[in-house]
Parts: C-alpha cells; structure tokens; sequence
C-alpha cells in the first residue's frame, strides 16, 4: 500500500504501538523519494521498545527517510506543564510540521494498554482509568481517548497529553490505522465512527468481529 501512495517529498506521521513496531522488519525502502518520517505523540516510560520517538526512528531507516522525534513525555503532571512544552521552539515548530502530513500510520490502543496498572515511574493511574471508564472511553489513537461513538472524552488527563489532536488526523489523505485481533473491536468501531481513519489494516479476527453487527 504504501509503494502505491508514497510520492516525492512526502511527509509520514508515525505514532506508537506493538502492531506499528511488529511490521518494521517488514518494510524495505521504498525507492528514490524524499521521506520525512514525523513523530506524532509523545514517549510513555513504560513503552520503551514501542514508543512513538523509537519507531519514527526505526521506519525512516526501513524507509530510507529522515526522522524527525521530539523525545518529550506522552503524560506529563499539569496541563500547565503540557502548554509550556508545547511552546519550547523546538516542539512549537514539530506540531506546525504535523498539519502537514501526508501520511499516517497509527495504532489503536485499549484504556489498559496505554495506562498499565502499575508504572515504574512516579504516576499513578488508578484515577485517570476510572475518570475515563465513568466517560465511557473505549480506547486511545495517538494518546488521546475517545468513547464508543468516536467521540473524545472529557477527561483531565486529555489536557495532559502531548500528542497530535485527533482533528488533524481527518485532514491526512492517507491515514494508515493497523490493530488485530477480536479486542480491538470497539476502538476500531470507534475510530471509523469519528472520521479519524480513512485506512484499516487489520486481520481476519478482528474484520471477522467488525462484520458480525452487520448481519
């Protein structure tokens, strides 16, 4: 798919994941095209080999391409702390870089993926899963929560989150979402109702689970 799409001087976002980071021994350069690959989310601690800053780096080498990571955190302790980050030069300039992707890859995460039960750093995650179960959260794409209908929750911990705002994902002309299995039944769902995917990439289970409300 990608062959097929990629053209000369094109920007691909990449976010975190293990199905993103399952598929980079499956991708070979693409050919002579300028590639720039564009971290989409921040980094969470407890996903090191997965994050978002170590597969940008990983498929602009699959690729041939130029990476481009900001290495700030996913979660961060006060949404004061968030806007200050966001207005570090650096970081300023990455998020205007994001509303011009032309391509995305993006994974879909569960509440319990994204927020394990326990963390080895200082957070806590208790009372942010229970914030966004009362809020009907189905799961996260890029970072950020969104219910059964695709709709974002309203959840302090969304104005925490350094990520790219799932409005700009609409306006991507290919925005690539890869998941599997049964479980991802529901923010896959999710995803499509909220316009934030125009591409699926999935395997047998889960369209097998996708196609059973449609009989």
């Amino acid at each position: 798919y990608l062959r097929d799409v990629v053209k000369s001087n094109v920007r691909i976002g990449v976010s975190a994941g293990t199905t993103i980071a399952g598929i980079m021994h499956q991708l070979r350069p693409l050919g002579s095209y300028n590639i720039d690959v564009v971290q989409m989310s921040g980094d969470a601690s407890h996903q090191i080999s997965n994050c978002s800053s170590v597969l940008t780096i990983e498929l602009a080498k699959a690729l041939g391409g130029i990476p481009h990571a900001m290495h700030v955190p996913l979660l961060v302790h006060t949404k004061v702390l968030r806007d200050l980050l966001l207005e570090e030069p650096f970081n300023k300039k990455h998020f205007q870089e994001l509303e011009h992707l032309d391509i995305a890859i993006v994974g879909l995460g569960l509440l319990d993926d994204l927020l394990p039960g326990t963390s080895d750093t200082w957070y806590n995650f208790v009372s942010d899963k229970e914030d966004l179960r009362s809020k009907k959260a189905v799961g996260d794409i890029c970072g950020t929560f969104i219910d059964y209908d695709g709709n974002l929750c309203d959840a302090d911990i969304q104005g925490r989150t350094i990520a790219i705002p799932l409005e700009n994902l609409r306006k991507i002309p290919h925005c690539i979402a890869v998941a599997y299995g049964r479980k991802k039944k529901y923010i896959t769902q999710a995803a499509i109702k909220g316009r934030y995917i125009n591409v699926l990439m999935i395997d047998e289970e889960l369209a097998c689970a996708l196609l059973e409300d449609q009989e």
